[in-house]
């Protein structure tokens, strides 16, 4: 680190600053006197700000002052059991789901859809109160078909539904399951 007395781009506020490159083509991290921010830039253009309010992009806007991430385990129950893990990111409001689980099929026990077993964690629970979006499942021939992950706002649980082909449930015997899901959402606060 050095001082910035011979700083090309004129920053003057920072005491202390770390530089790989050539003036104009450096890529540089600053850091004020007080801790209170760090600068990163390419050239002399600045990237990502981080104070106390968080961390900002270039663009400017509403700091992200949030980020969290937990693994979620749940069992889901209807159609048939299925324990399955999801990766849960929540940067700012919003938060994404991906299953870390491959394997979710096998023949349905009884006529019926999914739900989790345990309730979306605190803190990456939606804002909205119900929503659904479409994902990819397991016909009872085998194939590929069109499904919905729906959200229910009240209980904070996970369904997993068919769509599309006359029946939302799958039926007794015959295979059933999704592929890998992954998908976003926002939270309220």
């Amino acid at each position: 680190m050095n001082d910035n007395s011979g700083d090309p781009f004129g920053n003057r506020d920072a005491t202390a600053q770390f530089s790989i490159g050539v003036n104009a083509g450096a890529i540089r991290y600053q850091v004020s006197s007080d801790g209170e921010y760090h600068r990163f830039y390419s050239g002399a253009v600045q990237g990502a700000a981080i104070n106390s309010s968080g961390i900002t992009l270039p663009g400017g806007g509403t700091p992200l002052g949030y980020y969290q991430e937990t693994t979620w385990t749940t069992t889901f129950s209807g159609a048939r059991s299925i324990s399955t893990t999801f990766r849960l990111v929540r940067v700012g409001k919003m938060v994404t789901m991906s299953q870390t689980t491959q394997n979710t099929h096998g023949n349905a026990v009884t006529n019926d859809w999914f739900r989790s077993g345990d309730t979306v964690p605190a803190g990456f629970r939606a804002a909205l109160p119900g929503w659904n979006t479409p994902i990819t499942i397991t016909n009872p021939d085998g194939l590929n078909g069109l499904g919905e992950l729906y959200y229910d706002y009240m209980t904070a649980l996970i369904h997993i539904r068919r769509i599309g082909i006359g029946t939302t449930t799958w039926v007794s015997g015959q295979n059933c399951g999704w592929q890998p899901i992954c998908v976003s959402w926002t939270v309220a606060n």
